[in-house]
């Protein structure tokens, strides 16, 4: 038999001993340690969807980019 454990998001086998205690979750802001990371973290996903969109190869910048790998783009046409 299987249970959702919500403190690892995921299933485990369910045993016949009692789940342990959850400890309550902080109230207030978070770390700044902790902020730093999410930004370090966002900033990351939002380069590489950058990447994804408008290059067509090197999306990590390992050579110096050059015109060919930019995906060729369309005009925007004017709404009616």
């Amino acid at each position: 038999m299987w249970s959702f454990d919500p403190t690892i998001s995921s299933a485990v086998r369910a045993s016949s001993a009692p789940a342990p205690a959850r400890q309550p979750s902080p109230q207030g802001p978070l770390a700044n340690d902790l902020l730093e990371r999410i930004d370090r973290y966002w900033r990351a996903a939002n380069y590489l969807t950058i990447g994804q969109i408008y290059l067509q190869a090197n999306p990590l910048l390992r050579q110096s980019l050059r015109p060919e790998q930019i995906k060729p783009t369309r005009p925007v046409q004017a709404l009616a």
